[in-house]
């Protein structure tokens, strides 16, 4: 009886690891996007972290869709980021 549901457990514990293998992690993002001027944002300072954090990705979403709803996001959150 113990079998069927530790088997299931492995497959999903399986599953769900290889789901998060190929996200980037800020750091790895920076690294191999230097047109996401990073340098320029305190990336040491963990005080501001979400706030530069959002700002980053929102920028990197903005490489594949550079709309003008999209810019206008980018300038708030660089606002809120500067605010912090």
């Amino acid at each position: 009886m113990k079998l069927p549901y530790l088997l299931s457990a492995l497959v999903a514990t399986s599953l769900l690891s290889g789901c998060f293998e190929t996200r980037k992690n800020t750091d790895q993002l920076c690294e191999n996007e230097p047109s996401l001027n990073c340098s320029s944002l305190n990336i040491n300072d963990g005080q501001c972290r979400i706030a530069r954090t959002d700002l980053i990705w929102h920028r990197y979403e903005m490489l594949d869709s550079p709309s003008e709803n999209n810019q206008i996001k980018d300038y708030h959150l660089l606002k809120e980021y500067r605010k912090c």
